[in-house]
């Protein structure tokens, strides 16, 4: 489903633009377990699931969690994904999500500040008020079974993810993780 240029250019470039994700989820076991963190609309969540891989999918942006959902639909992936509006992060807190732009398919949203993936003020044009999890407390609360592989691309908000992932990045059925960095903002990384 792409109502839009936007999101055709998203479908349309999953095996050049990422081709490291797509060989990344290549080399997963049929059935592992992805989490997929921003999952934006779906296109690798989507793609691990045609591997016959299960995903969970999060994505906070409510434009873009429709597109997601309709995919999840229209491909007849509901047995394979589970797609929840909702951010990940350091701690479990309601706040607002920040978004530079509501066009569906966009990226570069942030949730707690208003700040673009640079660590700059963002001009944004709509907050949504949203849920947060660590990852920690969302497997701990509702008891799930630990993600074999974990992308993140949250947009400047990777070490939150991570900071809140402590229990989970020690367990041993947690094989990789691939996290979207920007090498000219190595100040940002965890050490």
């Amino acid at each position: 489903f792409s109502p839009n240029d936007l999101v055709v250019w998203r479908a349309n470039s999953i095996f050049y633009k990422e081709s490291e994700t797509i060989d990344w989820i290549d080399n997963f076991k049929q059935n592992d377990l992805l989490w997929d963190i921003g999952a934006n609309v779906g296109v690798f969540s989507l793609y691990a699931a045609s591997k016959k891989n299960r995903v969970i999918s999060f994505e906070p942006s409510p434009g873009n969690y429709y597109i997601l959902s309709k995919n999840i639909e229209i491909n007849e992936f509901d047995n394979l994904i589970s797609a929840y509006p909702i951010a990940i992060n350091d701690i479990s807190i309601l706040d607002n999500f920040f978004m530079e732009t509501t066009s569906l398919g966009s990226a570069l949203s942030n949730f707690g500040s208003a700040t673009n993936w640079k660590g700059e003020q963002m001009n944004f044009s709509y907050k949504q008020s949203t849920i947060s999890y660590s990852i920690d407390d969302f497997i701990d609360i509702y008891n799930l079974e630990i993600p074999n592989h974990i992308k993140i691309d949250v947009d400047g908000n990777e070490n939150k993810v991570l900071i809140g992932a402590k229990k989970t990045l020690k367990n041993e059925n947690l094989k990789t993780i691939l996290i979207e960095l920007d090498t000219n903002k190595k100040d940002t990384y965890l050490e």
